[in-house]
């Protein structure tokens, strides 16, 4: 199923709201955190593979349709989406957008990725 919505071909913002609902639904029928974030980043993965320049377009999106995210899952898709640009030249700039208030709430680096921005 995530192959065909989230593709190459797929149209982000109207299929965003499919991955948004099965979300929803892992959200509120998984108990275990681990198996949440797990179905998470398979949707993160499937939607931004074929769109590596907007892989925070896509954090966003899903974050903004998810209707029972939690705290658990911001935190994930953000760590989610810094762990994929360390060692990138587009680090330093996915780093900034992350910590702009435009998103959800701010995130709190560990000093052992911060140093990556010195």
């Amino acid at each position: 199923m995530l192959e065909v919505v989230g593709g190459k071909n797929a149209d982000l913002l109207n299929n965003m709201g499919v991955a948004a609902t099965f979300l929803d639904l892992v959200m509120r029928d998984t108990k275990s955190v681990n198996l949440r974030n797990r179905y998470a980043s398979m949707v993160l993965d499937t939607f931004s593979a074929s769109r590596p320049d907007k892989k925070i377009e896509v954090v966003k999106a899903l974050i903004r349709q998810v209707s029972l995210q939690g705290s658990s899952l911001v935190d994930h898709s953000l760590w989610w989406l810094i762990g994929r640009q360390i060692g990138t030249p587009q680090f330093d700039k996915t780093l900034a957008e992350v910590r702009k208030a435009q998103l959800k709430r701010p995130l709190a680096l560990t000093p052992a990725l911060t140093k990556f921005t010195a």
